[in-house]
């Protein structure tokens, strides 16, 4: 009896749920050599990272010029100009990462895969090095020093990204001297995470530049900046919002080399996933219990295949 309500308090019982996995874009997938840059000019399809597609567009006019994202290993935080502006002023990617993406002017970002219509966790962002130095010291060709001599002038540099789907903005400061007392002025200069869950679910994200210094022929502050990291949400195939009339139990919890459930498994089609939505597990069982011994410490979602029913249940790997 003591055996018998030990072991059912052990069992997990089955929940409809969808299980979320998130991908990062980390552009490390860019083979660059030492310190460089991708603009487009030699690449014959889109940047991809992770479940994203970078904008991009190579003119090849005028010595070539390029808009949208390159991807970036530079890590010169010193020079001034326009000749500096694949790098970023963290000098590394994000976590000291080689590389990270630069938006130039009008950019966008389109999501792939299993991200298409979900929420977008966000991106870390950091000035680019050309932006930075321009803000900071002013460039005698184009734009002012932000606060300007008396350190008084209520500059701000802003990054708006816009859902496509629904027309939601998120703005991010790079810069921002508005507030009264000085001390409160900033420039971003290390990685700085942004937040894009309240624009809900998206498809695609435009990212475009405004700033307090203008002028004849529009915004005098290089329209630059950095981005690494970018965090998809993703439900993996076949676990999204199922469920059952009937329930599932599995035992022991947690289980170590064997797995047994309260249903019938044989003949029957049975899956497990990890918690990244990697398939780990998939065969047509021949007896009622797992052999899951090879599997690593850690949650997994476990998956059968009953007819016309799916039942799911989460149990845990000792």
């Amino acid at each position: 009896m003591t055996k018998h309500i030990y072991t059912f308090a052990a069992f997990i019982m089955l929940a409809g749920f969808t299980v979320n996995a998130q991908t990062v874009a980390d552009f490390e997938n860019f083979a660059i050599q030492g310190q460089g840059y991708q603009n487009g000019s030699t690449k014959t399809k889109p940047f991809e990272s992770g479940n994203i597609i970078l904008s991009n567009n190579y003119d090849t006019a005028w010595g070539g010029s390029w808009s949208g994202f390159a991807i970036s290993s530079m890590r010169d935080t010193t020079t001034p100009g326009y000749f500096n502006q694949y790098s970023a002023i963290s000098g590394r990617g994000y976590g000291k990462s080689a590389n990270y993406a630069v938006g130039y002017s009008y950019s966008v970002v389109v999501l792939k895969n299993q991200a298409v219509g979900k929420e977008v966790k966000g991106f870390w962002a950091t000035n680019n090095t050309y932006a930075y130095l321009s803000m900071k010291n002013g460039d005698s060709t184009f734009a002012k020093k932000f606060g300007g001599v008396s350190g008084n002038d209520t500059d701000w540099f802003k990054l708006t990204i816009t859902n496509s789907k629904n027309n939601k903005m998120v703005d991010f400061y790079l810069a921002d001297f508005q507030k009264k007392d000085n001390s409160k002025d900033y420039i971003i200069k290390d990685w700085t995470w942004v937040d894009l869950t309240s624009l809900g679910n998206v498809d695609s994200l435009s990212f475009t530049f405004s700033s307090t210094d203008t002028g004849k022929y529009g915004m005098n502050t290089p329209g630059y900046f950095c981005m690494d990291n970018f965090t998809t949400s993703d439900n993996f195939a076949g676990l999204q919002n199922i469920s059952s009339s009937k329930e599932i139990f599995v035992y022991p919890c947690p289980a170590n080399e064997v797995l047994y459930t309260s249903e019938s498994l044989n003949g029957k089609r049975v899956s497990i996933y990890d918690m990244q939505g990697n398939k780990v597990y998939n065969n047509i069982n021949s007896s009622n219990s797992i052999d899951i011994a090879s599997l690593s410490q850690g949650i997994y979602v476990l998956q059968i295949l009953d007819g016309g029913d799916v039942l799911q249940t989460k149990f845990a790997k000792q």
